[in-house]
């Protein structure tokens, strides 16, 4: 059962790696991260459903766009592998174990241990 929870985990941290790629593209360059469709930053086609899974599109790609057959920089491919390794690494405890998230219940003062002056 764990290998299902943290191949889940790692799966949700290479999709987070992916946007982290995009923003680190398109932030400098001042270019929107939310509406615009990703592209090839190459031949500057938009990207289809397939070529948008991360880590999985660049190793059946042979790290290629599959449009113009230009090479893909590593860098997208590393990043979005270490956030699933570090995603999978450190867990959100909710994910892990839910009962670890219950937050302790504040201890009730004691009037009678106030001293008034």
């Amino acid at each position: 059962m764990d290998i299902i929870l943290y191949t889940i985990i790692f799966l949700i941290g290479i999709f987070f790696g992916s946007f982290y790629t995009l923003a680190i593209y398109r932030i400098p360059k001042r270019q929107d991260i939310i509406k615009k469709r990703s592209y090839c930053p190459n031949c500057n086609h938009a990207l289809g459903t397939l070529d948008l899974i991360p880590v999985f599109s660049y190793l059946f790609l042979g790290a290629k766009c599959r449009y113009c057959k230009q090479k893909i920089k590593p860098r997208y491919f590393i990043i979005e592998i270490l956030s699933g390794s570090i995603n999978t690494k450190f867990p959100t405890p909710a994910l892990v174990n839910p009962s670890t998230t219950k937050e302790p219940t504040p201890p009730i003062p004691n009037i009678a241990t106030f001293t008034f002056s």
